[in-house]
């Protein structure tokens, strides 16, 4: 090979990687892992390419995980992408203590954030090295003129400062008492993107974000969409853990973890986590269905298809703040993409969604039933294992250790607790409702024997333009259609 086609390679390469940042870190970025002590390229993980992908778009951001899902490592890439290729770049980081932020300037070590960015520079092949300069809380690309400063975390963190991104690093662990503060002064000064990364913690603003949204994208990075982790590794995590270790660290739960876990103990990600590419096609499932449970703050629709006996959910909407007018487009931009009728159940309290989501040829259902039929009902299907669950249904596989009852008076009830993120447990507990499976529920078996799909499947797809209504008394069943041409 000569000279001209070593520069051309050189060239091409350079050209991919400022495209691309994920394709730059899995050809040329090695990261250290500390309790190994040895060095690798960054693996080739969907989660982490969907991270790079999700934080270079504008707007607020909170990032909630579980622990070691090399997070801190994926931002800080992020972080010496855009310093290496983009000029007057700047970036902002703080954390719980200075020393997390960087721990030494032109001395750190892969402990500290900015200690990983010098880490990965280092290691850059010689043609692609920039010009970096490390100073204490600063990292300056002289040839770019793109920077990053830090601090440690403290009521005013990030009020005066102009920058392209901020980030907070463990935010839910920052004292309690200044996480409100630290949020609005964050918050307050210019920036193009605000992110803030995290494990659960109960009890803090970081577990209202989650709750509520408070005007952030919530994105969820579980254990188990880490491909070498993997049943036998959490529950040797979980054999040794104390408290609420296991919910905060491993489950993204804020609530403790112990026996009011009803679905978890039952579900076993190793064998039920199905990989998009080992989905069926649409056409092969015996029934397809839809349940969604919305929300002013945050909405949950899940996609099933039952295929010999098992339930497959092939997709899943999770959206915050959605107007009801752009969840039905959501929801009706699939059934068109997959060319399959399908019945949509909800609960009792939705009309506008109902009769949006009424089309030709689809139906629309909603309903209201006791509470703890219809946790019997989602129960009956985790614990019989008919559930199979699509690795991108990050908002349901999320809940699924999150599910509990609910305690009126110190008595547990069976109804979900009122305070947890249990949307997309709901929206999959109106699917199996609608699709006849509280037949199944055992001891909490309702007095009804109507099963919602097959009484849609035999009136047809020919109803008239005013819809129609079938009420069923029993056990407080109420089961409502509303359909128009």
């Amino acid at each position: 090979m000569n000279l001209t086609t070593d520069i051309l390679k050189v060239q091409k390469e350079f050209g991919k990687c400022a495209k691309d940042c994920f394709y730059f870190a899995t050809h040329y970025v090695y990261t250290f892992d500390q309790s190994r002590g040895q060095k690798s390229l960054v693996p080739e993980w969907d989660y982490v390419e969907m991270i790079l992908n999700e934080i270079a778009i504008p707007g607020d951001l909170y990032l909630e995980k579980s622990r070691d899902m090399m997070v801190s490592w994926t931002v800080m890439i992020y972080f010496l992408h855009s310093m290496l290729f983009n000029e007057n770049w700047a970036g902002f980081a703080i954390s719980r203590k200075q020393d997390e932020v960087d721990d030494g300037g032109d001395n750190s070590t892969p402990e500290s954030l900015f200690g990983r960015i010098k880490f990965m520079w280092q290691n850059l092949p010689f043609w692609m090295k920039p010009n970096f300069t490390f100073s204490h809380l600063k990292i300056k690309n002289k040839d770019t003129d793109s920077y990053c400063t830090g601090e440690s975390a403290n009521p005013n963190s990030g009020r005066n400062v102009a920058c392209t991104f901020k980030f907070c690093d463990e935010f839910a662990f920052l004292p309690l008492n200044d996480q409100a503060s630290i949020n609005q002064a964050m918050r307050w000064g210019s920036y193009r993107t605000l992110l803030y990364v995290t494990t659960a913690k109960q009890g803090t603003l970081a577990e209202t974000i989650s709750r509520e949204g408070k005007g952030f994208k919530k994105i969820q990075i579980p254990w188990h969409l880490r491909p070498d982790k993997d049943k036998a590794w959490y529950e040797k995590k979980s054999a040794g853990a104390i408290g609420n270790e296991v919910a905060e660290e491993l489950d993204i739960s804020y609530a403790p973890r112990g026996t009011e876990k009803v679905v978890a103990q039952y579900w076993d990600a190793s064998e039920q986590i199905i990989d998009p590419d080992d989905m069926l096609p649409a056409g092969q499932y015996e029934r397809i269905a839809c349940g969604m449970d919305y929300g002013f703050i945050r909405s949950a629709v899940e996609f099933a298809g039952l295929y010999q006996n098992t339930w497959y959910v092939f997709h899943e909407i999770y959206e915050y703040e959605k107007t009801p007018d752009e969840m039905t487009a959501l929801i009706n931009h699939i059934r068109q993409s997959i060319g399959i009728d399908f019945a949509v159940f909800c609960g009792k309290d939705r009309p506008d969604l109902l009769k949006s989501l009424s089309m030709g040829g689809f139906v629309a259902t909603g309903f209201q039933e006791p509470v703890g039929v219809r946790m019997g009902t989602i129960i009956s299907v985790f614990k019989t294992k008919r559930i199979k669950i699509i690795g991108t249904a990050t908002g349901l596989l999320t809940e699924i250790p999150r599910y509990r009852r609910h305690k009126e008076g110190g008595v547990v009830v069976d109804a979900p607790h009122r305070h947890d993120v249990d949307e997309a447990m709901d929206a999959i507990g109106y699917l199996f409702m609608g699709a006849g499976e509280h037949a199944n529920a055992g001891e909490w078996e309702s007095e009804w024997d109507d099963n919602p799909y097959e009484l849609l499947e035999s009136h047809g797809k020919d109803w008239s333009a005013d819809g129609w209504e079938l009420n069923i008394q029993k056990h407080n069943f109420r089961w409502i259609n509303e359909y128009s041409r």
